[in-house]
């Protein structure tokens, strides 16, 4: 049985390194595809989009906190990030909750506690940057 097309002990494998390991998480493109890109691109040239359904971690080890820039997706077309990229529309919005910096901080945290505590937060509710 998988919940959400995760299989059950999987559920927990929230940080890139641990869902690229895992047998039922897709990451699109694959995580050592991402890695290859950031190498040959380097990884301040690089943009992450990320579409954001679960409270993902960007663990370190996966070296996707190196990228130049990180957008969190929450559905957008493609030719409206293209607009955003291309600076034809100026990026605006916050993200609608915090992001963990860590694993154990998402298993820890109760439903009805809003956020992380500082320690164990990566971005904060509300974070958001435009130019």
């Amino acid at each position: 049985m998988r919940f959400g097309g995760v299989l059950p002990w999987e559920t927990g494998n929230l940080s890139f390194t641990s869902m690229a390991a895992s047998a039922s998480w897709s990451v699109q493109p694959n995580l050592a595809t991402i890695q290859a890109i950031m190498r040959e691109a380097g990884p301040k040239n690089t943009i992450l989009v990320i579409y954001f359904r679960h409270p993902y971690v960007l663990d370190k080890a996966s070296g996707m906190l190196d990228a130049g820039a990180i957008l969190a997706n929450f559905g957008i077309s493609e030719p409206a990030l293209m607009d955003v990229l291309s600076g034809k529309v100026k990026p605006q919005g916050k993200l609608p909750f915090a992001l963990a910096n860590n694993l154990e901080a998402i298993a820890k945290k109760r439903s009805d506690q809003a956020g992380y505590p500082k320690v164990d937060t990566l971005y904060s509710f509300g974070f958001g940057l435009s130019y």
